[in-house]
């Protein structure tokens, strides 16, 4: 215990800590494998180390489970809820039999495995520091009888040294990621600060974010000055992905109504939100958005964290991050993606106060020359022509018509601009 506890203190990594139980715990007790599972930071998912890492402790079962990506599970409904009662309810390690059938084993991930290569039984206890369970420390046989209850007290002891490594490893590895995440966040705000448009943006998305926060798939938005519609910001030529190749040919990027849908429709979310992609389909009334949505879907697309992009107590627009994985997004992701959300609408409000810059130029220098087309009219087919080569282009209309009311304000006369340009051509 006492060079156990030694060699414990000055552990830093996952794969000192599975050294170490391999090389010191293993003669001690003569289990055949181990599995250290550890929960993630809001317990919905645990972590089997020794899978993790199968050439520190290469038994078949941790290769094979490896090779099946079978390291991390979902803990709700799996067999470590009963495996958690157990132990609560007698506050010591353990020995399972694994003849003994027990809740959710038929849904555990590595269940097959097991029964595949003839365990026998297990001892079993819980890793836990001040109070808070951090996870489950077992060792397995594949004879009966290696364990015995004498051994609990001593395996329970070295179990709580275990603990201790772990927590510690959690907090190195929670300072490191905080440190990375910074230091990427700090080059994101150096490259946002130079973004000019949205292209130069969406390849900061996808150059800059993509690294630090993974996606398959991302989807900024923004609102118009009514904030009643919004749109898809996209160019291929930066996010060449199959679902935006796909919008883009089929134009379906807005612009889309924001009232009429239902609430939970993630778009009038005021935090981020984590959700499913064939759930929100459901929930949007507009044929073109649910369109975006099954787009997604059948190139693979299942679950999405999205959010508000929120400038000056106004919000200007929305941005997403897709990925094919049902369950990727935790909980745990929300405060860096509220952070990539804060530096991406500070870039979208530039880009918009931009765009309004250049509109108003345009419109400018298009108001100039109507002024200057103006002033040469000379007759109805002159003013006619300016209407439809200097207007038209600044509105968009279809046609248009003149009113003209006679000296006593009777008889007002609709005259098609078309009609008499054609007349006059001809």
């Amino acid at each position: 215990m006492l060079a156990i506890s030694r060699t414990i203190a000055t552990i830093r990594k996952k794969s000192e800590l599975l050294q170490l139980i391999i090389e010191q715990l293993q003669p001690l007790f003569g289990f055949y494998d181990c599995g250290l599972f550890v929960f993630n930071r809001d317990k919905t998912t645990l972590e089997d180390w020794a899978v993790s890492m199968p050439t520190i402790s290469p038994s078949e079962a941790n290769v094979l489970l490896a090779q099946q990506h079978a390291a991390v599970f979902t803990y709700s409904g799996s067999v470590f809820e009963w495996v958690f009662d157990r132990l609560r309810s007698t506050n010591a390690p353990f020995i399972h039999n694994y003849k003994d059938l027990v809740p959710g084993w038929v849904n555990y991930i590595q269940a097959s495995v097991i029964d595949t290569i003839g365990y026998e039984e297990s001892m079993v206890t819980v890793l836990q520091t001040g109070g808070d369970e951090i996870g489950v420390f077992m060792v397995n046989s594949l004879q009966k009888g290696t364990f015995q209850k004498d051994q609990c007290i001593l395996y329970q002891a070295i179990a709580d040294q275990v603990a201790g490594a772990v927590a510690n490893i959690l907090a190195n590895e929670e300072i490191l990621e905080r440190e990375w995440e910074k230091s990427q966040l700090l080059e994101i705000s150096q490259a946002i600060a130079r973004v000019q448009n949205h292209k130069q943006l969406l390849k900061v998305i996808y150059e800059k974010i993509k690294p630090i926060f993974p996606y398959d798939n991302a989807g900024l938005f923004v609102f118009d000055k009514t904030g009643e519609w919004f749109r898809e910001l996209l160019d291929t030529a930066v996010l060449a992905d199959a679902v935006q190749t796909e919008l883009t040919a089929t134009l379906d990027l807005g612009p889309f109504p924001v009232a009429g849908h239902h609430p939970k429709a993630w778009h009038y979310a005021q935090s981020p939100v984590i959700c499913s992609l064939a759930e929100q389909a459901q929930y949007f009334d507009a044929l073109d958005i649910s369109q975006q949505f099954e787009v997604g879907l059948r190139h693979g697309l299942q679950q999405m964290i999205g959010g508000p992009l929120t400038c000056g107590g106004r919000k200007i627009g929305l941005i997403s991050f897709n990925t094919k994985d049902s369950n990727f997004y935790t909980q745990q992701h929300i405060p860096l993606f509220q952070a990539i959300a804060d530096q991406i609408a500070v870039a979208v409000a530039n880009i918009l106060a931009n765009e309004e810059i250049l509109e108003r130029e345009r419109e400018k220098s298009v108001l100039l020359s109507i002024s200057e087309n103006i002033a040469s009219v000379r007759d109805k087919v002159d003013l006619l022509k300016v209407i439809i080569e200097k207007i038209k282009p600044l509105f968009g209309f279809y046609d248009c018509g003149i009113l003209v009311i006679d000296e006593e304000n009777r008889f007002p006369l609709f005259i098609p601009i078309l009609m008499i340009l054609r007349s006059t051509m001809n």
